[in-house]
């Protein structure tokens, strides 16, 4: 048996994490239930019973990784994909919502969250900030002052039909518990949808590009044996190099556990391949600790940012028309097409293809080809030798533009604002989001009537500051972030996802001749959210759904 390093590859506690964190549930349906209890001792008492009905049915990362080794396993001897439909639950409460159930939710001292998804953290994430302008916060659907939740509920499916009939049994047996309902979110993968006689490529979101392709790898072990990872291992993918990160795969860095959960050694900005020790826990004695960040009963638990977000389809699209038209007539980008364009903003064609690796056509084989689809950086060349050709290095951003959102959010093996590249690792976060709505065939520039349709986005951290708001707020928003080399104007902002504020003015440099391109619209617009925290069993079953 390999020798392990305990400290770097713990053994993970996969009974007590909620299974969207590590293992992450990625079904084809997916509701979100935004829940509000009352504040007098009897309603809490009658949520703490209701709880105790619904901690049985909550999912947990040994069940979920379980599933996904066996439809793994599966897939390999069969070339096939099975059917194994299963219906997963996970839950998570903002401060507020804890603080109704147990008195020592006083011990989480991360402001940002006590303080939840409120206007000044709107703001903070670039919304508009004139009360009533679409996306200010008192427009949301879910998250509005006055009306914020205390929990959330996520109910995820492989069948549409058998998710509604779990929705409306857990819709109604909370208002019997005198829990107040907002209106259900439910998301699909836009393959369920027909447009145009066809179905909607899958995984894709409304824009029409592959989503959720660069994951980071979790560090950590599921069994007692040394080489039982909770992230599979390609052999070869790692550099011999110490000072350079470890990989699971082309594209994958592994990451220490404790950037996700709590109670983990996180993972040192130093050194790639060395775990420092863990956020500090409250004592379960109740002694005095200064430096805890949180209840003894938060191990194992992990922080999820909810963001409702409108995709104007319509108007992307009417943008990639009219600036590829006018781009066209410059010399240095002659030919260029709508879906060039829109492939230069995102840093992969629709397919999933990175511009990186194929930077003048579409190559919708590299795109579903998994990992040579993520197997590329900016800072260096290489050959991954995976029959898609060698990739070559662009650390000036003459290819891939630095504002691109891949790039933007994801720098990869570049230095950035922060420093060395390896800084970069504790700032990633797991993405777990579906699209809502109905989708419009891609390239469509008017809709009548207009249809609501976006992004469920979800997202699970140590912190919230450190990881979705720093991505947010300093790179994504920012011009001269995190490119190191960006020009005295800056590089652009995240055209895709960044928010400018009541100010709409955003742009981007592309090409060798870093021309700037720009809007006034805003094409990804917050309509809810909140910041919330997912318990273990423990925490759950001891603390949260029992008196005081």
């Amino acid at each position: 048996m390999t020798a392990v390093d305990e400290r770097l590859e713990p053994l993970l506690e996969i009974d007590e994490i909620q299974g969207n964190i590590l293992g992450g549930f990625n079904k084809d349906h997916q509701a979100i239930l935004a829940l509000r209890f009352a504040g007098d001792d009897a309603a809490i008492g009658a949520v703490r019973r209701w709880l105790l009905l619904l901690i049985p049915r909550i999912t947990w990362a040994r069940e979920v990784v379980q599933y996904k080794n066996t439809r793994r396993d599966v897939i390999g001897r069969t070339g096939a994909e099975p059917y194994m439909p299963v219906v997963w639950k996970n839950i998570a409460f903002t401060h507020r919502g804890l603080a109704k159930l147990t008195p020592t939710a006083d011990q989480f001292t991360d402001v940002v969250f006590r303080a939840g998804l409120d206007a000044a953290a709107s703001a903070r994430l670039g919304d508009p900030v004139t009360i009533g302008k679409r996306g200010h916060i008192s427009t949301w659907v879910v998250g509005k002052p006055g009306e914020e939740p205390d929990m959330l509920l996520i109910i995820a499916a492989d069948d549409a039909d058998q998710l509604a009939v779990e929705v409306q049994m857990h819709m109604a047996s909370a208002t019997a518990a005198g829990i107040v309902c907002s209106p259900c979110d439910v998301g699909h993968d836009l393959a369920h949808f027909t447009v145009d006689g066809v179905a909607f490529p899958r995984g894709r979101e409304h824009f029409g590009f592959k989503d959720g392709i660069s994951q980071p790898g979790i560090r950590g072990r599921t069994s007692a044996d040394a080489d039982i990872f909770l992230t599979p291992r390609i052999a070869g993918a790692t550099s011999p190099d110490p000072d350079e990160p470890e990989f699971a795969q082309p594209g994958q860095p592994l990451i220490c556990a404790g950037e996700f959960v709590l109670g983990y050694p996180r993972q040192s900005e130093a050194s790639p391949r060395r775990a420092v020790d863990p956020m500090p826990l409250a004592s379960r004695d109740g002694a005095s600790d200064p430096r805890a960040v949180a209840p003894w009963w938060a191990r194992n638990g992990s922080f999820l940012v909810f963001r409702r977000l409108a995709q104007d389809v319509p108007a992307f699209n009417r943008f990639l028309a009219s600036e590829a038209g006018r781009l066209a007539t410059l010399p240095d980008f002659s030919g260029i097409t709508e879906d060039a364009l829109g492939a230069l903003l995102v840093g992969r064609w629709r397919s999933g293809a990175p511009i990186l690796r194929t930077p003048q056509k579409d190559n919708p084989d590299l795109g579903k080809a998994t990992p040579a689809n993520n197997a590329f950086d900016y800072a260096q060349a290489a050959d991954p030798a995976d029959g898609f050709g060698s990739v070559p290095e662009d650390p000036l951003a003459l290819t891939c533009p630095a504002a691109a959102h891949i790039r933007k959010v994801n720098p990869r093996a570049m230095s950035t604002d922060l420093g060395a590249p390896t800084r970069t690792l504790t700032r990633r976060i797991l993405r777990r989001g579906i699209p809502f709505g109905p989708p419009l065939p891609i390239g469509t520039t008017a809709e009548e009537p207009p249809q609501e349709r976006g992004l469920l986005f979800l997202c699970y951290q140590a912190s919230i500051a450190e990881q979705f708001e720093f991505l947010s707020a300093n790179w994504a928003n920012d011009t001269a972030k995190p490119f190191a080399l960006s020009p005295p104007g800056g590089s652009g902002h995240d055209m895709i996802i960044g928010q400018a504020g009541d100010s709409l003015e955003r742009f981007c440099l592309i090409g060798a001749a870093m021309e700037p391109v720009r809007t006034s619209e805003r094409w990804v617009t917050a309509t809810g959210g909140g910041y919330f925290f997912a318990p273990s069993k423990t925490a759950l079953t001891t603390v949260l759904s029992r008196d005081s």
